[in-house]
């Protein structure tokens, strides 16, 4: 049960890191569509290549959170199953 609990602790760091990394692109992207502290006619050579990465970025978070719901569904049963039944009168 602790590598259990060890593996979803160390899913719930890097789905921290995940986020971070969403909020920095995501932030990139806004600035480079906006064109601040760009030239506003230039066009956004980086748009592309910083989309696919928030894409996959959002893929790979979604990813974890999946992962970490198994771990932790598997971990209730576990734990369920070692339960002994209620008594019923």
């Amino acid at each position: 049960m602790d590598h259990l609990q060890a593996d979803i602790d160390s899913l719930e760091t890097e789905k921290g890191e995940l986020k971070n990394k969403l909020k920095h692109f995501s932030k990139k992207i806004l600035i480079e569509v906006t064109g601040t502290g760009n030239d506003s006619n230039k066009p956004c050579q980086e748009c592309p290549f910083l989309h696919n990465k928030l894409k996959l970025t959002k893929m790979a978070l979604k990813h974890e959170i999946d992962q970490r719901a198994k771990l932790e569904n598997n971990y209730c049963e576990q734990i369920f199953s070692q339960l002994k039944p209620l008594p019923v009168s």
